[in-house]
Formats: C-alpha cells, sequence, structure tokens
C-alpha cells in the first residue's frame, strides 16, 4: 500500500489526495491507535513569509520611538527590550529595490530582503547591545483536524571581539519558530508548540543560517503562526535575521493494522503507509516521503505512569514499509508510533532554500507481548538439579 501512495504518478495526486480526504479515516477492524488523516481542501495561506519589503510593510515604531518597518501580514510583540526590527534591504540599502550593491543577509535561493533584529544601542557604549525578546506572529485559516508543517531560517550574530560574528562561550542568542494549533496570539500560552535553535553563527557542522521546522495538527479554524529570537545577554553587535518562512499541508503517515496481542514469540510486524503533502509536490525539487518509526516499553498498564520514553526504531525510511519487532520483555505492552517527513535528500540537489518538512506523529499503537506457554517436560528423579532463579532484572521490563 505504501508504494502504490508513496510512487503515485504526479498527475493522480489531485485525485488521490480527494480520495483520502473523503476516506479521512484509515486503518482496519483489527487497527487500533490509528492516525486520523483529515485533509485539508486548501493550501495554507501564510501572507509574505519570504520577508520581502516588495510584497509592502507597515511603519512603524519601536517601544523607545525607533522606525520599524514590519512586512506586512506580520504583526511585532515586544515581549522585553527594544531592538530595532524591520526590513533587512530598507535598514542597510536605504531603499527597497533589487540593487546588489549593498549586501543584503539573506538565505541562498531566496528573495532580494529579508528581516532583521538590531538590539538596541548595537554599538554604543557603555552598555551595547541590550537584551531583547521579539514575536512576530500571524494567523493562518486552517481545517480542525488537519496537519501542517512550518519551515523558516534564521541566523544570529555577535561581533565580540569585532568581526568576528559569532558569539563568546556561554553566550547565545534563540531563535525559535512556534504554532499555537488553537489559534491564540499569546507567544507564552501553554498551547504553543515551539522549536528552538541556540546555535551560534559558528558552531562547528552549524555554520551560518539555520532552518527550523515542525508539525502540528490544528484544533481550530485558525492557528497562528510565530517567530522569534531572544537575545538574553548583553553584548556588543547582537542581532539576527529572519527569512523563507514556508507553512504547508503537512506530510501524513499511519501504521497498519497491528494485533492487539502476541500469544507467543515475542515479535511483530509494523507496516505504515503515508502520503506526501500536495504542497510539498508543487514546490518541485527532489523531495522524498521519508518514515520516523518509534517505540516505547509502557509496562502492563498502557495507561499508566511508568510508560518509558519514545526511542527511535526507525529513521529516515524510504525503501521499505515495514519491519519486524522483537519484544525484549513480554507479559508487557509496547507501543507503536509513526510519522511522516519530505525532505531534499543530501546530495540530492532540488530547490533552494531546502525547507524540510516534518508531519506529525500518530496515535501511540499498543501491543501486548504474552510468554510463550513452558515446554512439556518429564521429571527423572535419579537427576536431581538445582534451581537458582536469576537475581538480575531487566529495568526495562
Amino acid at each position: 500500500m505504501r508504494q502504490w501512495m508513496g510512487r503515485f504518478p504526479g498527475r493522480g495526486w489531485i485525485g488521490l489526495w480527494a480520495l483520502l480526504a473523503a476516506a479521512a479515516l484509515w486503518g482496519g477492524h483489527e487497527a487500533h491507535g490509528q492516525s486520523h488523516w483529515t485533509i485539508p481542501p486548501v493550501a495554507p495561506v501564510l501572507i509574505n513569509g519570504r520577508m520581502e519589503c516588495e510584497l509592502g510593510f507597515t511603519p512603524g515604531v519601536n517601544p523607545i520611538g525607533k522606525e520599524t518597518t514590519i512586512p506586512n501580514g506580520w504583526t511585532v510583540l515586544y515581549v522585553q527590550g527594544a531592538p530595532t526590527v524591520g526590513s533587512t534591504r530598507l535598514t542597510y540599502a536605504r531603499e527597497c529595490n533589487r540593487s546588489e550593491s549593498v549586501f543584503i543577509e539573506r538565505t541562498f535561493g531566496g528573495g532580494y530582503d529579508s528581516l532583521v533584529v538590531r538590539s538596541q544601542d548595537i554599538e554604543t557604549l557603555p552598555e551595547p547591545g541590550k537584551p531583547f525578546d521579539i514575536v512576530l506572529y500571524q494567523p493562518i485559516s486552517a481545517t480542525v483536524g488537519g496537519t501542517y508543517s512550518l519551515s523558516g531560517w534564521m541566523v544570529t550574530t555577535c561581533e565580540d571581539p569585532p568581526g568576528s560574528r559569532t558569539c563568546p562561550e556561554g553566550i547565545y542568542i534563540a531563535k525559535a519558530i512556534g504554532i499555537d494549533p488553537l489559534g491564540g496570539v499569546d507567544p507564552d500560552a501553554g498551547s504553543v508548540i515551539w522549536e528552538e535553535n541556540r546555535r551560534n553563527f559558528a558552531d562547528p557542522g552549524y555554520e551560518g543560517w539555520q532552518n527550523l521546522r515542525l508539525g502540528v495538527r490544528a484544533l481550530a479554524p485558525t492557528i497562528t503562526v510565530f517567530a522569534r529570537m531572544t537575545s538574553p545577554f548583553q553584548l556588543r553587535g547582537n542581532k539576527g535575521f529572519m527569512d523563507e518562512f514556508s507553512l504547508v499541508r503537512a506530510p501524513v503517515a499511519a501504521l497498519g493494522p497491528l494485533p492487539a496481542r502476541v500469544e507467543a514469540g515475542g515479535q511483530v510486524t509494523v507496516t505504515w503507509t503515508g502520503l506526501q503533502s500536495a504542497d510539498v509536490e508543487a514546490i518541485g525539487g527532489t523531495y522524498a516521503l521519508l518514515f520516523d518509526v518509534q517505540t516505547r516499553h509502557v509496562g502492563r498498564e498502557p495507561d499508566g505512569d511508568d510508560a518509558g520514553e519514545w526511542r527511535d526504531w526507525v529513521i529516515g525510511e524510504r525503501d521499505r514499509s515495514s519491519r519486524v519487532f522483537t519484544a525484549k520483555c513480554v507479559e508487557t505492552s509496547y507501543q507503536f508510533r509513526v510519522r511522516a517527513r519530505a525532505e531534499q535528500p543530501d546530495g540530492s540537489g532540488g530547490v533552494a532554500p531546502n525547507h524540510r518538512y516534518p508531519g506529525v506523529w500518530s496515535e501511540p499503537a499498543t501491543v501486548y507481548f504474552a510468554a510463550a506457554p513452558p515446554a512439556p517436560h518429564s521429571f527423572d528423579a535419579g537427576d536431581l538439579r538445582l534451581y537458582v532463579p536469576s537475581l538480575v532484572r531487566d529495568l526495562d521490563c
């Protein structure tokens, strides 16, 4: 089934998408804990996710009266401090055009602009680069139960010592994206799901722009997208840039039917299937549909408090749709869940910037593994043996 859905010819996606939207629920009578697929009928509309001044901006001022130029569609919230926020091109080139005469920090393959966040008194003694915490947000119409995936790019730099572009050890500027599936606009609400990155500009293996991504299921007719940058330290030159935010219908995945109980043998075949996002298909590039499967030991009471941590079992699978799981313990239960994600594999080329779009985890499916019955044996009184029980207990059981 996964081969049919994962490799369906491109022009057949519209019909398949409509079919799944009508079907909505995946699974057979033996299945339990399966995902409920609610396919949003239309793509989400994120206004000016590329942070382009050409698409319009709203002049304003920050808490101390400094001019700001916020991209249309976005609202800025100053949680702490008074940084200057706005179009990078308007800040450094002083006009909204496509001239390359002034270097504009932005993602490769994107547009001609980005958004810059400059700390208050960024170069002014005696206290340059004052701390700040700012949030941009945008409400988006959504389909209740539908899953959405957000991908965005940010980079932060310090200038101490001058020209270093990176922060001293122990200092960072946090970058974060978030979605409130309930559509609220309070970034500190408990319903907001966040993905944070504190890597500095020159951290080994993570130089430059960082991609942040997350997937959520909408719980209201509106969801709210957040972009946040927090500089908790006072340091000369503290600033950051945001660019290329993309919101799509997420790829979806579901587990195949699983038995509620395995009588003996301690093994079960876990299968999964999924569907690439129509919005990702429209982007083109070299996007592949990948699957991750996690497991956890939940003991004899799956709803109790003794459930273990989720552990990666299958990571980035694209060529197989099943795997045999062998239980480490018996007379106990394990849970399984699956997630789809759309990514362009390393070295495959594709479109830039290289957005990554995760889906959401399916609802857990629980399987109880019973112990095998004892093998029959005969007792020979002339062959007495001493049985000593094991005193070492597997902590996972």
